[in-house]
């Protein structure tokens, strides 16, 4: 066998790929879900206050320590952090 011949030269970049698939929901959830503003005001007013929370998933109490556009922040009694999703949340009690 004799030596490998030279490389040629690459040519042009060929055509773009298929777009990919679009990126998650912003704060406002799935379409047709927008949270309610007096909702986020709601909660917003519960700042500092321990509340008991229904959720999805189950019942949920601590210190309100944030809202955001789409979550709580709670502090439980042992110190725990919780991130709440607001579409989770089925009822709100102030303890």
């Amino acid at each position: 066998m004799g030596p490998a011949g030279p490389q040629g030269i690459a040519g042009p970049p060929g055509p773009a790929g298929p777009a990919g698939p679009a990126g998650p929901a912003g704060p406002q959830g799935p379409a047709g879900t927008a949270i309610d503003p007096a909702v986020i005001q709601f909660l917003q007013s519960l700042l500092g206050t321990g509340i008991t929370i229904q959720t999805t998933s189950g019942t949920l109490s601590g210190v309100v320590e944030m809202v955001g556009d789409d979550f709580i922040q709670l502090r439980e009694s042992t110190g725990d952090i919780l991130l709440v999703p607001i579409m989770n949340i089925l009822s709100v009690t102030p303890q």
